[in-house]
């Protein structure tokens, strides 16, 4: 009896295995395809200011689904493609999901999540980033012109996303320079909630 039960059992797991392979899931238990869409990052667009290179992107996911994503930021001095990416290093990776969110509520993945929770200006005078907008900035070592790449991969490290230039890889290059960094108004302490009382930003925003 206890034989038949094991035969059984083995039948069963072959049977399922073989139905697993045919649908091509992921161990999440999403087709590959549709997985490896979620994971394209857009919009991309870099521009850069006294020695500073600021990268945004829009997120693979909005909302507690994007939780589960960070990202890794790639640059190099010729355009970036995924024939390109196996010979790069990360210049910052582990970037966890709408990273631009403002300074104090990015912290905490509660308020990464929350849409009511303001987004940085990060342009003199421009207006604040998109919800579930992520957002790297980078310092400058040398002169000279830079290409950027935002790749998207599960928490746990696994799935990388696919290099797509004009999405996730900026087709232009980026005119870098070392200088002093200067003080960037990202808001203002009006928005600042419970806060606004003993926060004063000032300057130009």
């Amino acid at each position: 009896m206890n034989n038949f039960k094991h035969t059984v059992f083995q039948s069963v797991f072959v049977f399922l295995s073989i139905v697993l392979l045919s649908l091509d899931l992921t161990a999440d238990g999403l087709p590959q395809d549709s997985l490896a869409a979620d994971l394209n990052v857009t919009s991309i667009r870099a521009i850069h200011r006294d020695g500073q290179t600021f990268v945004t992107w829009k997120d693979v996911v909005e909302g507690e689904r994007g939780a589960d994503y960070r990202y890794t930021l790639y640059h190099s001095d010729s355009p970036i493609t995924a024939a390109t990416m196996a010979g790069l290093k990360p210049a910052i990776d582990g970037i966890v999901n709408n990273s631009g969110k403002h300074y104090g509520y990015h912290m905490f993945q509660h308020r990464r999540l929350d849409p009511s929770l303001p987004m940085p200006t990060i342009t003199p005078g421009g207006k604040p980033l998109p919800q579930w907008s992520g957002l790297a900035v980078r310092t400058v070592e040398k002169n000279g012109i830079r290409y950027y790449a935002v790749v998207a991969h599960h928490a746990e490290g696994r799935r990388l996303g696919k290099v797509t230039p004009g999405q996730s890889a900026t087709t232009e290059p980026v005119a870098e320079n070392v200088a002093p960094i200067q003080p960037v108004k990202t808001g203002d302490s009006t928005e600042r909630g419970r806060y606004a009382r003993i926060v004063q930003v000032s300057g130009v925003r």
